[in-house]
C-alpha cells in the first residue's frame, strides 16, 4: 500500500462518504472514507486528506483527515462541527477526569425534572402559609388579617432542551 496526501475537492454523501481528493492538479480520484466506527463527520473542501493506494489494484480509499488540535490532551476528546469556512461552531470536550464541557463552558448543566421537583415543592410550601402583614399603614386603624400572596415563581427558563441527561 502507497499513501499520499491529498486535498479534498468536495464529498457526496450516499450510503457511505464518497471523497474526491486531488493529488496533482487537475486529476481526482473518488474514493470511500473510512473513519471510526459509529463516527458521520464528512470533511470540508480543502481539508487535507490521507488517501491509501492498493499496489497495482487501482483502488483507493481515504483513511482520514489533518485534523486542526482543539485542546485534547491524552486520554481526551474533543467533538466539534465547523460551518462551510472551517469555522469551530459547535464543541463537546470531553475531559480525563470524566467532566463534559459543551462549547465555552460558562455555565452548568442541571437535571431539570429534580430541579422542578424541588422547587414546585418548595412553591407549594410557601403558598400553603399564610404570609401576615407586617406593619401598619399609617392612619388605618383596626385589626389586619393575613395578606396571602401566590408565588408564581418559575425555573421554565432553566430547562436547556437541546441538552438531555441521564
Amino acid at each position: 500500500m502507497i499513501g499520499a496526501v491529498a486535498k479534498l475537492m468536495y464529498t457526496r454523501i450516499e450510503k457511505f462518504v464518497v471523497c474526491a481528493v486531488e493529488r496533482r492538479k487537475g486529476y481526482q480520484i473518488h474514493a470511500p472514507l473510512y473513519g471510526t466506527s459509529g463516527d458521520d463527520s464528512p470533511p470540508l473542501a480543502g481539508d487535507k486528506m490521507l488517501e491509501v493506494r492498493k499496489a497495482g489494484k487501482g483502488k483507493s480509499a481515504i483513511v482520514g483527515a489533518l485534523n486542526m488540535s482543539q485542546g485534547a490532551k491524552e486520554g481526551e476528546r474533543v467533538l466539534y462541527s465547523r460551518n462551510t469556512n472551517g469555522e469551530v461552531r459547535a464543541k463537546i470536550y470531553l475531559k480525563e477526569d470524566g467532566e463534559i464541557v459543551f462549547q465555552d463552558g460558562t455555565n452548568f448543566a442541571v437535571r431539570f425534572n429534580e430541579l422542578e421537583a424541588g422547587f414546585n415543592q418548595l412553591k407549594n410550601d410557601h403558598n400553603s402559609h399564610a404570609h401576615p402583614f407586617v406593619g401598619l399603614v399609617a392612619g388605618v386603624t383596626g385589626s389586619t388579617s393575613p395578606v396571602a400572596k401566590q408565588s408564581t415563581a418559575s425555573i421554565a427558563q432553566a430547562k436547556v432542551e437541546k441538552v438531555r441527561m441521564p
